[in-house]
This record gives C-alpha cells, structure tokens and sequence, in this order.
C-alpha cells in the first residue's frame, strides 16, 4: 500500500493504515460499474483512462510491472472529477522487470513464426 502511493501518482486510493487484517483507504466515489448508462463520451473517457492505466501498470520508472488478474468494472472507482481509480488491489501480480532485463538469456525475444499456415 505503500510501495505505489497516489501522491506519487499512482491511480490507487490513499492508504490511511492498518491495525491487524483491518486496513483503511480513502473512499474514491461510484464503482465504474455504476456508469454503463452514462453519455458516450464519458464512457470514452473512462476506456481511454483504462488504457492509459494499463500502460502505466507496464511501462514506469519504479521497473516493476503491474499485473491485474481481475479487470471487473466495479473493482474500479470513479471520482468527482471523472478520474478512474483502481480500489481492489486484491489480485495483482508484480514483476520485477529490471531483474528479467539483467538476466535475460540470447535470443529471449525473437519472434518466432509458423510458416505452414
């Protein structure tokens, strides 16, 4: 909860602390979910926030990447002003690209093709 603060402009909730299995985060407002009714360009502006969330999550200067394994509407949040949160951090996997890069073998990323098809 630290790690990725959103004072370090993370799209998460601000961590407030935790007393046991008990943790307390800022409310960031309506699941995305509670949208799917809205205008399309709002709707746009959300799909464009997502995609831009996902560039985030793999491409930053921390090295690490991000990975959401549940990318359900209601475990995002929208704010007041329109801006889309991601509030259940309960599935992510986080990988150590740094390490992959300093260890990586010969030939790790040639693309390989068939060409019978």
């Amino acid at each position: 909860a630290t790690a990725f603060t959103k004072s370090s402009g993370w799209p998460f909730p601000e961590y407030y602390g935790a007393c046991g299995r008990l943790t307390a985060f800022e409310y960031i407002g309506s699941p995305l979910n509670s949208y799917y009714g809205s205008s399309w360009l709002l709707r746009a502006s959300f799909a464009l926030q997502l995609l831009e969330l996902a560039k985030k999550f793999s491409k930053n200067k921390s090295g690490l990447a991000l990975y959401p394994t549940d990318w359900s509407a209601n475990n995002f949040a929208v704010n007041a002003r329109k801006e889309v949160f991601l509030v259940d951090l309960e599935n992510i996997v986080v990988v150590n690209q740094t390490y992959i890069q300093e260890t990586r073998p010969e030939g790790w990323d040639t693309e390989h093709a068939a060409d019978r098809f």
